[in-house]
């Protein structure tokens, strides 16, 4: 089976962030992290009313409480993203068939079949990120794919994204 297309690029940092963010590995921007920051919001509201009530100093730091915990709540995820980022492999190599990838890192080759990866892609259409069953990430953004083989690798990856 030949390969179509060999594709090597070099990411960035922040290109490995967006693809963290557009996998699912993290909650950032869901539905259960908004139900999260409703409630803090709403126990901070009635914390900081019953010390406007009562003057009791608890409510107030349970008030304080409240918002500390919403900026880890969108902080922590960040953090971790950047630092998973510095240390993921930046230099990226793997050639494309259609039903599977090879990706060759410094210590391995993988095959990823696509048709159990789960693939996403950014709303912008600047990344795809691609989920093998077994677990890790690639990362492909849209500037390394040839210009010439572009639609036809994005159309026939598309057959097999959420």
């Amino acid at each position: 089976m030949p390969a179509y297309e060999e594709i090597s690029y070099t990411l960035a940092e922040d290109e490995i962030v967006k693809a963290l963010k557009i996998s699912g590995y993290y909650s950032y921007g869901s539905k259960k992290m908004m139900i999260q920051t409703i409630l803090l919001g709403v126990m901070f509201i009635f914390f900081l009313i019953n010390f406007f009530l009562n003057y009791e100093w608890f409510n107030l730091a349970m008030a304080i409480v409240c918002v500390i915990v919403t900026g880890f709540l969108y902080l922590l995820p960040i953090f971790d993203m950047k630092k998973n980022a510095k240390l993921a492999e930046k230099k990226i190599r793997f050639r494309l068939y259609p039903t599977a990838i090879y990706y060759y890192g410094p210590e391995h080759t993988l095959e990823i079949s696509l048709k159990q990866a789960k693939i996403k892609i950014s709303n912008k259409n600047e990344m795809i990120a691609i989920m093998p069953q077994e677990s890790g990430l690639l990362s492909i953004p849209f500037r390394c794919l040839p210009k010439e083989r572009k639609a036809k690798i994005l159309h026939d990856l598309l057959q097999y994204a959420d």
